[in-house]
């Protein structure tokens, strides 16, 4: 099985081309990810995460959308522009759709992090201290 960014068990469906930049959630474009790879890489287009990270990918859509991911935002502009509301599988791809539909599309290309974020935090505090038997 091919993992996705970091190599690791997947529990999230991730958009590769995110769904802000008019990605879909059809099978060419959803991988299953980590949770923290999912959260971390927020809107950020593939070839952005992959600068920031370091992370090799061997994903075959991963891959496929890194190749032409150009390509693959116009395609995905066109498609906002020509297909119904109706086919929107989610309450964001629809708010998307509207977006862009009332020329309020915003495709702003975040900023890498200073450093590398973690959602996990170290805890100074022992582990029996929150789980007690």
């Amino acid at each position: 099985m091919n993992h996705t960014w970091c190599h690791g068990p997947g529990s999230t469906l991730e958009h590769v081309l995110p769904i802000s930049w008019g990605g879909r959630t059809t099978m060419d474009n959803c991988v299953i990810a980590c949770r923290a790879c999912n959260h971390s890489r927020n809107n950020a287009l593939p070839s952005q995460f992959i600068a920031w990270t370091g992370f090799k990918p061997t994903h075959p859509v991963i891959l496929r959308i890194l190749h032409n991911e150009e390509q693959e935002l116009r395609k995905a502009r066109r498609s906002l522009r020509n297909r119904p509301i109706e086919s929107c599988a989610s309450k964001e791809e629809a708010q998307i759709w509207v977006a862009f539909h009332q020329g309020a599309f915003d495709t702003s290309r975040p900023a890498p992090p200073d450093q590398p974020s973690s959602r996990f935090r170290p805890d100074s505090r022992p582990f029996l201290q929150f789980f007690v038997p």
